[in-house]
């Protein structure tokens, strides 16, 4: 066999190491590229559509966050009515839902956070 043809083999055999090394990887960055379908209920200040036509807001801003630091892509979804909100859930339609409320039959049947984020004060104002 001649030097030339040893460093060709010898070449190809590297490249064939590479790509069997690489191969996983790729597999693996190709298979975080799944994006994520959150529902929001939309309200201004915390889930809306800007000029632009991308979702913001703080609840959106929080998802994105959040998104981010799980090294996971989504995609944010609006619902104008609480009706649909949870079906959407349900039937597939959505992955997760974002500031939803808990409640008993809720807990049973989703998975919730352990801790709150945060908790307000509803207050009624009448005249006296």
């Amino acid at each position: 066999m001649s030097t030339f043809n040893k460093i060709t083999a010898l070449f190809f055999s590297l490249i064939i190491v590479f790509v069997a090394a690489v191969s996983p990887r790729a597999a693996a960055a190709e298979s975080n590229t799944q994006v994520y379908k959150v529902g929001m209920l939309e309200y201004p200040g915390y889930a809306y559509k800007d000029s632009s036509g991308r979702v913001t807001g703080a609840d959106a801003e929080y998802a994105y966050r959040i998104a981010q630091q799980a090294g996971i892509k989504i995609k944010i979804i609006l619902y104008k009515d609480t009706s649909q909100f949870v079906s959407k859930l349900d039937d597939g339609s959505v992955d997760m839902l974002f500031n939803i409320a808990l409640t008993e039959q809720r807990r049973q049947n989703y998975l919730f956070s352990d801790n709150a984020v945060g908790s307000s004060t509803i207050s009624i104002y009448v005249r006296p």
